[in-house]
């Protein structure tokens, strides 16, 4: 998806590259409609610029439907994750970039999100 304006973002499809003309919210209302069992949504705005997710849009995403929300694009930062966790209704979140290029591990979101009082399944060190 791609801001547009306050609080309304487009479907994009092939890897973001192109516009579909409608809106995020109608994209997965559908989606969920036909039977899809969870959402992946990535912002093309924040994917790999390391800034944190766009919690708007996620927040009205997981808020609009009753499947799981998995978010992507942005994750700079353990507090990244926990923003975004605390203040949508996410169920997992996309940690791809910030454990390959080496900027911090698995356990120190898991670790954070814990403390936070998030239930997960934990990892052997």
């Amino acid at each position: 998806s791609k801001k547009v304006e306050q609080n309304r973002w487009e479907a994009y499809v092939d890897g973001g590259r192109e516009k579909t003309g409608i809106d995020v919210m109608d994209w997965c209302s559908e989606a969920v409609e036909v039977g899809a069992g969870e959402l992946l949504v990535t912002s093309v705005d924040r994917d790999g610029t390391r800034k944190g997710f766009e919690v708007d849009l996620l927040q009205m995403v997981s808020e609009r439907v009753n499947v799981p929300v998995i978010a992507s694009g942005g994750l700079g930062s353990v507090h990244d994750a926990k923003s975004l966790m605390l203040n949508t209704k996410c169920e997992a979140l996309a940690v791809a970039d910030f454990i390959h290029m080496g900027r911090g591990h698995l356990l120190d979101i898991k670790k954070a999100l814990l403390d936070e009082g998030f239930i997960m399944r934990m990892i052997k060190p």
